[in-house]
C-alpha cells in the first residue's frame, strides 16, 4: 500500500516521469485506486513540473493478498 507523500514512477506518454502523492481516498492506495499526483519531474510533453494530476496505481512492489485467499 502506498501512503500519502510517496513517490511513483509514471509510465504512461504525457513527458512526466516522477509524481508524489499528495491525496488519496482511504489514507493509503493500493492497484487500482486512483490518487492525485504532483508533477516533481517532467521532460518535454502534455505536462510540466508543479501540476496536480489525477493517476491510477497501476503496480505495487509488493503483491497485495487477496481476501480470499
Amino acid at each position: 500500500m502506498l501512503p500519502k507523500g510517496a513517490f511513483l514512477k509514471i509510465i504512461d506518454n504525457s513527458g512526466a516521469r516522477l509524481g508524489q502523492i499528495i491525496w488519496t481516498r482511504f489514507g493509503t492506495a493500493g492497484a487500482g485506486n486512483v490518487v492525485k499526483v504532483a508533477i516533481k519531474e517532467a521532460k518535454g510533453g502534455k505536462v510540466t513540473k508543479g501540476q496536480m494530476k489525477k493517476a491510477v496505481v497501476v503496480e505495487t512492489k509488493y503483491p497485495t493478498r487477496r481476501p480470499n485467499g
